[in-house]
């Protein structure tokens, strides 16, 4: 997933969960808790499936989600943005109001039917929330990797995002250090700010070898360097 897909996503969804609002609607409000724990969290979808109200940690400095058997049945928490602790908030706000419990081992992702979220129902959330904002329905893991490489670029401790993936081992955790680019870290810098538009590539400095320039008056056309 790329910084410019995410900021459609992210419109998208509070788009959406705005208008939930003034609808009494609450499956929206629920959905972009979901894909904002994916992408800032960087949760599984199996890990937000397994999620309970009782995981959910907000009333401190420090808010966090609690994953109980995470891959390969490691416990982890995970530090919370203040962005997602908000938007967990007002889910379970909404929960209290519609008379659902939110305590304990109460799911806290419920579909319209049944009692809890496979990690197939998850991924549909997600794949059609990407369908509304028009880009493509990539893999949740993806939305991993976006995390993975901005809290990587952020902090440039290694050791910081093994421990928020619930990596065993850090060499899994290296591959993070490979994918990043600086247009990622610009564009995420861009969405930090509350980006409500899609970010537009930094100035890099980086010189590509030719550009087509104007005709010198001669019938000849030249050539010259050009930088972003």
């Amino acid at each position: 997933m790329t910084p410019q897909e995410w900021a459609k996503l992210r419109m998208s969804l509070n788009a959406r969960a705005e208008l939930a609002e003034r609808r009494r609607s609450w499956s929206a409000i629920q959905d972009r808790a979901i894909c904002f724990l994916a992408v800032w969290a960087g949760l599984r979808r199996a890990e937000l499936a397994a999620l309970n109200c009782g995981d959910i940690y907000l009333t401190n400095d420090r808010p966090y989600v609690v994953v109980r058997h995470g891959k390969g049945d490691q416990y982890r928490e995970v530090l919370l943005s203040p962005e997602c602790r908000a938007f967990l908030k007002r889910l379970l706000k909404e929960k209290r109001a519609r008379g659902e419990p939110v305590e304990g081992f109460a799911p806290l992702f419920l579909p319209q039917r049944g009692t809890r979220y496979t990690a197939d129902g998850i991924y549909r959330v997600w794949k059609s929330s990407c369908s509304r904002a028009g880009i493509p329905a990539r893999s949740i893991h993806k939305a991993r990797h976006l995390f993975a490489s901005v809290l990587y670029a952020a902090t440039k401790n290694l050791r910081l995002v093994q421990k928020q993936l619930g990596h065993a081992r850090v060499t899994t955790t290296t591959v993070y250090t490979d994918i990043f680019d600086e247009d990622t870290l610009a564009g995420m810098k861009a969405l930090d700010k509350a980006l409500r538009t899609v970010p537009t590539p930094p100035k890099s400095g980086r010189v590509f070898p030719e550009k087509r320039a104007k005709s010198a008056g001669n019938g000849e056309s030249l050539t010259a360097p050009f930088q972003l």
